[in-house]
Order: C-alpha cells, then structure tokens, then sequence
C-alpha cells in the first residue's frame, strides 16, 4: 500500500494534471514541466503577408497569454512587445504586461543594480529594443498537452522599428547564450515543415523543438561554430538551370534562413542564374525595382521550366525549389518575377530564404552540427 501511495503521488507530480469539467464530464490536460519531463514542442506554422513571414503561436507568463511570433532561424533572442512602447503596432493577440505575470523577473548586469538592455537589428533595417527578463513560456506538446519551459531569457521590447505585421514579437532559433531555447536549457534538436506558403489553409506546416524534431533526408555538416557566427550555413557549392551548372569559384557559404523571405547570392552566381533564365524564358521584360521580371502569368508560362538547383555541402546534395519557389507574381500586374536577389542588399551573405524552402522539412542537430533537409508534403510527418 505504501508503494502504491509513492506509485501514485509520483506519477501526479510527473504529469501534473489538470481537471475541467466539460461537456458533462472531466477534459484531461497533460502540463509538462521541462525541468521534469523534458518532451518535444511543438507550434503549427502559419505563413502571413502572402508567404513572406512564418508566425508560431505560444504563451507567455502566469496566467498564459497567448502571442503571435515570426519565427526565424537568423535570430537568437526571443522577443515580445511590452507596454508603453514606442514604435509598437497592434497585433492580433495583446500586449504582453510583465506587472500582470507572476513568473516575470528582470535580468540584471554582472550583479549590477541595472536591467540589461538589448539592441537588435535586422538587415531589412527592422529591430527592436529594451531590457531583458526572465519568463515561463508554454508550448503545445506532441501528446496534446501543454509543456511549461521556465525561466526563458526573452526581451522585453519598449521600442520596435518597423512593423511586424500581425505579430507580437520575434521567436529567435539561432544558437547562443541568450537563445530561449539552446542557450542554458539543455535543447539541441529541432525541425520545421513548411508546405505552400500562399496556401492560407495548409494546415500541416509545424515546427518542433526537441528530441522528437525530424532529422532525415540529405544530412549537411554546418559551417565550423563561432561564438561571432553562430548562425546555420552550409557550404554552397554552386547552382544550376537545368543542364547547365555553375560552380563557386572559391569556398563561400549560404544560411538557412526562415525569417527571409527570398533567396540572396553573391553577384556572380546571380548574375550566371539571371543568364540562364533569360535562355528560358522568351517573355518582354517587365521593370519592377532591380528584379528580373516578366510580362505574363507565372503558373501559365512556365509549364515547362528546368529545374534551378542549389548544390550544397560538398555532398552532392541539392535543393530545388519549384517554380513556386523561385519565382513570384505581382499582384497588381500580369507580371512575375525571379525570387533571387543581390547578396550585397542581405549584408553580403548568402542566405537560402523560405519561398525556396516550400515543401521541405529542415532538420538541425546543434550537437552534430548538422542540418538535414527532404523534399516532402508536411502532411506525410503527422503520422511519424
């Protein structure tokens, strides 16, 4: 009987039930405490402003407040909007308050009497800005529970240059000391599917963050770690349109980036891409800023281009986006337009954007170093 009584108040502290009543009888929660019972998390994925941002929905502090966030491999710091901030937009969930949070504490300097502070700047010229704290974030589990992860480092925003559109803030994905998820929390695997990113009703884009996140397919070395690079490049070996195939002439890199939009090259591999597109494509150009466009609908003239392939990690192993993914219309005009830009507008870097990562799951072990990638419908993963 007494081992049956330690059987029993062991397993309630392990799951940590809740009990509702609904529906004339009881709804059964599982809460998940990460220090306890680390378990994969999980988000749905859903793509906004026509595919060009990746919005995650988890909840912050005690009592859980629901907030949208732009998920992006590119960033490490998680943030969210606080009160009284300047530049701040309305979002489809509230504001985040830390005095209504019973789990909020503020992160202080070297044991100093002073709030850190944080800066964060983007390419596009967004950022943000405030102090940093503490907090409880909840996420869904992937046994349709909740799971709890306590003392998250996470800004607390009081002044956001550009708007976010929808969003309460940044879900940062990059590894380092101050990453929400790899920094101190013993986490180092996660994964996303994203299918078509226009699709508005695709229900199965989803990301995960744990040992359950999927690693299969094309299996990449990253770039060597650097405390200063910390972000997820793989070696970008070359590119091609159909048969014809340009190698980099020296060892360069591109990132794999779910918070850009469109693929960036360096000039000389765009300008080889531009070429060879040109061969194909016998449409009047159309001037749209310093795209190379074209009269005509995407769907209907391009029936039958070649492929575009992107050779990474020294392997032999290659994305290849679609048209869908290479190209996109103006929706103003009968026009479309190559969904790869200068190298020069990104910061100089390669950065592999999300329109050419539809279809595809994206796996990244930070232990390995590695990132794995397939070509798959997202929907075939549910039953994994």
């Amino acid at each position: 009987m007494v081992k049956m009584i330690k059987i029993v108040f062991f397993v309630l502290c392990y799951l940590a039930t809740i009990l509702s009543a609904a529906g004339g009888g009881f709804k059964l929660s599982l809460i998940h405490r990460y220090s306890v019972f680390p378990i994969d998390m999980t988000s749905p994925i859903m793509p906004t402003n026509h595919g060009s941002i990746l919005l995650v929905n988890i909840s912050i502090g005690e009592p859980p407040l629901p907030q949208l966030l732009v998920m992006d491999t590119g960033s490490d710091l998680t943030w969210v909007q606080c009160p009284n901030c300047n530049g701040c937009h309305d979002a489809i969930h509230p504001t985040y308050d830390p005095a209504k949070s019973s789990t909020f504490l503020s992160k202080y300097c070297n044991g100093k009497d002073e709030v850190c502070p944080f800066q964060i700047s983007y390419v596009d010229g967004a950022g943000s800005s405030g102090t940093l704290a503490t907090e409880k974030f909840t996420f869904a589990s992937s046994d349709d529970g909740i799971v709890e992860l306590p003392n998250a480092t996470f800004g607390c925003a009081t002044t956001v240059k550009e708007d976010i559109l929808q969003s309460n803030g940044m879900l940062g994905l990059s590894r380092t000391a101050e990453s929400m998820f790899f920094g101190s929390k013993n986490l180092s695997r996660f994964s996303y599917c994203i299918g078509n990113i226009s699709d508005p009703i695709y229900k199965y884009n989803k990301l995960i963050v744990g040992d359950g996140a999927i690693i299969q397919g094309d299996l990449l070395p990253m770039r060597p770690y650097d405390v200063e690079q910390n972000n997820y490049f793989v070696k970008l070996d070359g590119i091609s349109v159909g048969k014809n195939e340009t190698n980099s002439s020296n060892t360069i890199y591109a990132l794999i980036d779910c918070g850009t939009t469109y693929t960036y090259l360096v000039k000389d591999l765009l300008d080889v891409l531009k070429k060879e597109v040109n061969k194909w494509i016998l449409l009047p150009e159309y001037h749209y800023e310093d795209y190379l466009c074209y009269h005509g609908d995407m769907r209907r003239d391009l029936t039958n281009f070649p492929t575009i392939k992107l050779s990474l990690g020294g392997k032999g192993a290659s994305l290849k986006p679609d048209v869908e993914g290479a190209f996109f219309p103006l929706l103003s005009e009968e026009a479309f337009c190559l969904a790869f830009e200068d190298a020069e507008k990104s910061g100089g870097d390669n950065i592999i954007g999300i329109k050419a990562q539809q279809y595809h799951n994206f796996g990244f072990d930070l232990e390995k170093w590695t990132v794995s990638f397939e070509s798959i419908d997202c929907q075939l993963l549910e039953t994994l």
